[in-house]
C-alpha cells in the first residue's frame, strides 16, 4: 500500500471485521511500526477460549481427542484428517445459517482443510498483542453476541495500553447489526482514524525540564 501514489504512508491504519478479522487488525497494529491505529470488530481475543464456547463439555473433550489423534496420524503417515471448518471446527451458530450478510463469500470458502489448521487458532491470541499496544484502539463489539462473545472485545479494549474506545451494540445480533448499525459505524470508525491518522511534516520532540530538580 506504501507504494501507492494515492496512499499516504504516514496515515496506515488497519480495520477488522468479524472473528479473526477483528482480531488481525490488532496483531498487525501491534506488530507493524508503520501502523498509526486500530479498529477490530466484532473480535475474536482468545482463539482457544472461542473454539471451547462452541461446545458442550463432552463435544469439547470429544473435539481435543480427536486433535491429539490427528497429531499421533500427522505424525506417523504424514498426513492428517481433513474437515469441513464451518462444521467440525467453527459451529454455525442458527444464525449464521440463516444470514445472507456473507452470501457473495460463501461459495468461495473450502469445504474440505487439514484438521491440523486448529493448532493456529489454539494460540491465536490477540488480546496477548494487545497489551502491547500504545497506538490508538476502537472495539466494535454486539451485547448478547453467539458467534463472537462481547467479552473478547471488553478484553481487547481492557488490555491495551494506548488511546482506546470500546462500542458495544445493543438489541441486535451478531449479522444483524452490520445493517442495524452499519452506517453509524462506519461514520465512527471515520471518525477514529482523522483523529488519529494525522500527517505532519514536522517532527517535534520536546522536554519541559526538570525544573531544577536534577541531583
Amino acid at each position: 500500500m506504501a507504494t501507492r501514489d494515492d496512499a499516504d504512508a504516514d496515515r496506515v491504519g488497519t480495520f477488522g471485521s468479524g472473528g479473526t478479522g477483528g482480531g488481525n487488525a490488532v496483531l498487525l497494529a501491534a506488530s507493524d511500526e508503520r501502523v498509526r491505529a486500530a479498529v477490530s470488530q466484532l473480535p475474536v481475543a482468545d482463539g482457544a477460549d472461542w473454539l471451547r464456547r462452541m461446545r458442550t463439555e463432552h463435544e469439547w473433550l470429544d473435539f481435543r481427542r480427536a486433535l491429539e489423534e490427528d497429531r499421533r496420524v500427522r505424525v506417523t503417515t504424514g498426513q492428517g484428517r481433513l474437515v469441513d471448518p464451518r462444521e467440525e471446527i467453527m459451529i454455525a451458530t442458527p444464525e449464521r445459517r440463516a444470514t445472507r450478510v456473507k452470501a457473495d463469500v460463501d461459495g468461495r470458502v473450502p469445504t474440505r482443510i487439514p484438521l491440523a489448521a486448529v493448532e493456529e487458532i489454539l494460540h491465536y491470541r490477540p488480546v496477548a498483542a494487545a497489551a502491547t499496544l500504545v497506538k490508538p484502539l476502537l472495539v466494535i463489539g454486539v451485547e448478547n453476541d453467539t458467534t463472537t462473545p462481547p467479552d473478547h472485545a471488553v478484553a481487547l479494549y481492557e488490555a491495551t495500553r494506548g488511546p482506546r474506545e470500546l462500542v458495544l451494540l445493543r438489541h441486535t445480533s451478531h449479522y444483524a447489526s452490520y445493517a442495524d448499525y452499519g452506517d453509524a459505524m462506519a461514520r465512527r470508525i471515520v471518525e477514529w482514524f482523522e483523529r488519529y491518522l494525522c500527517s505532519s511534516p514536522l517532527l517535534v520532540r520536546s522536554d519541559p525540564g526538570l525544573d531544577g530538580q536534577r541531583p
